[in-house]
């Protein structure tokens, strides 16, 4: 039942927002159907807040899927395909350096752990 807990929640945010876009476009249409132009701003406002709010569910699962693959012990997918990504990875561990949020340490391996990806 509460198995990969951050998949379902990432499901109810999909299934919450296609319920909340069909309902606010029935309802739209019902108002336009009564002859209310109203329909239309609630079939268009309706839908954008369905669609926006599901961000945080859907973050909010993604957040525990990575944190549960974290907790044991799985590689999270952080592989480069390209080397133009490897340069820009580089780029923010300079950055980060040299803004002082990282040691030269942590910047050194930061670096090793770029260069043996494949």
């Amino acid at each position: 039942m509460f198995n990969n807990i951050g998949r379902k929640i990432k499901t109810l945010a999909e299934a919450c927002t296609c319920v909340g876009i069909t309902i606010s476009i029935i309802v739209g249409l019902l108002f336009l159907a009564e002859g209310e132009v109203i329909g239309i701003i609630i079939a268009i406002i309706g839908s954008l807040v369905s669609w926006i709010s599901s961000f945080l569910f859907y973050g909010f699962g993604q957040l525990i899927e990575n944190t549960d693959a974290l907790a044991n012990g799985k590689k999270i997918n952080t592989s480069c395909k390209s080397e133009e990504t490897k340069t820009a990875r580089v780029a923010a561990l300079e950055k980060w350096k040299n803004e002082g949020l990282i040691s030269e340490e942590e910047y050194q391996e930061g670096i090793e752990m770029i260069k043996k990806e494949k």
